[in-house]
């Protein structure tokens, strides 16, 4: 049997339910969805045990590409195949307004309904398929699926082959299979306890991204001898094939890298010798997604006495809010999606805006000033004394001396001079890096300027 459920959550409620129930003893059911590691998925060819009904709660994962000869229920003495189908499913689109991906249930084409309908039980054996709702529903729905390329932004792959100038666009790919990648981090449904528990490991050590959380687990992964990799992946509730095509496709970058200019093998030692300080590598993650800023705004502060005085009240998780900028220039709440790691921060950059039950952040990095003073947006220094922006109505007025703006919202308290030489650190490396970009021979790497920009970025001006 063959039961169609919008998403993971419906899945696991399906399951949950069957299990409970009178006739629990004679199904063995099994989840199918994307997030599932690969050997997890494959457990829906098993055969069922001897008396038993074999039951898959699938997403549309199962519309196409695979056939499942089993799903199948045995009636007196006829054997057929059964197909329950909800009609729903989600799909991502995209608000270009407010720049978020939007994660959204909806009914499925009538194309879709109708490739539930035949595709597994015709083409193995007679079977039926229950649609749980009505006739007037299904006329109701799109003849056909919106096509991805009308759901999704186009306009990051659109700008990076444009800056690219790579001429022929088949050639390019046939050399590239893809541009990103899913998480790695999955979990089966028995070994979820166990999959958190080892992001949660993961994220002690590196407690203020979740890039350099990715970053560890492919460094380990590289590392491994390829006959150890399933199982280091199998033990670690990772998805081996996101990981190899991660390892395989940041070997793609590197040689585009080299074909343009810009790295020479022959030389790794000078290209890398920053690619072990947290702080230069989170300041080119602030440079490439700018834009994507989050401000993290803090109860007022509490205090306590205690033997050794007064002291600072730890923050209540539940307190601490966070703010995005639109682009009619409001602030919005927005919530840290429960797959990143938590962690404290002032500001953050981030991948992606999703829209589910609330708007969540994916993929997060905490930042430090100097990187979003540098590699921010337009920086304006505030000479005069002025009252401090309020976040919310029960923020206190506070009036400063000296503010430096990025963009108008992002705002530090600093003396006038740092943000002048700031303004001229900034000029001089955008010429820099106008010269690189015309003549990526040109070494950077005896460079005063690049080597102060360091130094202010490890040491954060102290």
């Amino acid at each position: 049997m063959l039961i169609f459920m919008p998403g993971v959550q419906e899945i696991k409620s399906t399951i949950r339910e069957l299990q409970q129930s009178k006739v629990a003893s004679a199904l063995v059911a099994y989840p199918l969805h994307g997030a599932l590691p690969g050997h997890e998925q494959s457990r829906v060819f098993d055969g069922a045990p001897k008396g038993k009904t074999k039951v898959i709660v699938s997403t549309n994962v199962a519309e196409t590409s695979i056939t499942i000869d089993d799903i199948v229920v045995r009636i007196l003495w006829i054997i057929i195949c059964v197909v329950i189908d909800v009609g729903k499913a989600k799909e991502m689109a995209y608000d270009a307004i407010n720049r978020r991906s939007i994660l959204a249930e909806q009914w499925v084409s009538q194309a879709a309904a109708d490739q539930r309908k035949g595709r597994f039980p015709f083409l193995v054996r007679p079977g039926v398929c229950y649609r749980l709702f009505s006739t007037k529903q299904f006329h109701k729905m799109a003849p056909q699926p919106t096509p991805e390329i009308h759901r999704v932004s186009l306009e990051p792959l659109c700008l990076q082959i444009q800056a690219l100038e790579l001429g022929p666009i088949d050639t390019f790919l046939a050399n590239v299979p893809a541009l990103s990648s899913k998480s790695p981090f999955v979990s089966a449904p028995d070994d979820r306890s166990k999959g958190d528990a080892l992001k949660k490991q993961w994220s002690d050590q590196v407690p203020t991204s979740d890039h350099f959380l990715l970053w560890t687990v492919v460094k380990t992964f590289s590392a491994l001898s390829k006959s150890l990799r399933r199982s280091y992946c199998k033990d670690n509730c990772l998805s081996y094939e996101t990981l190899a095509t991660i390892v395989d496709l940041r070997q793609q970058y590197l040689e585009h890298c080299q074909m343009l200019g810009f790295y020479d093998p022959s030389n790794a030692a000078r290209f890398n010798q920053h690619s072990a300080n947290p702080k230069v590598i989170k300041a080119a993650l602030t440079a490439g997604l700018y834009g994507n800023v989050l401000q993290v705004v803090y109860p007022e502060q509490k205090y306590y006495e205690s033997a050794n005085g007064v002291l600072a009240a730890a923050h209540d998780a539940k307190a601490i809010r966070f703010f995005i900028r639109k682009l009619d220039k409001t602030t919005e709440r927005v919530f840290i999606h429960p797959s990143s790691s938590q962690f404290e921060s002032p500001w953050l950059v981030y991948n992606e805006l999703v829209q589910t039950s609330k708007i969540f952040v994916r993929e997060s990095t905490m930042v430090a000033p100097y990187a979003l003073l540098l590699f921010g947006g337009e920086l304006t220094v505030q000479h005069e004394k002025v009252q401090l922006f309020r976040w919310q109505p029960w923020t206190k007025c506070r009036y400063v001396q000296g503010l430096l703006h990025v963009d108008g919202w992002i705002k530090f308290h600093a003396v006038a001079r740092i943000g002048v030489l700031v303004k001229a650190l900034r000029h001089q490396l955008d010429h820099l890096l106008a010269v690189k970009v015309t003549d990526p021979s040109v070494d950077l790497s005896s460079s005063h300027l690049i080597d102060a920009i360091c130094d202010l970025l490890i040491t954060e001006g102290v």
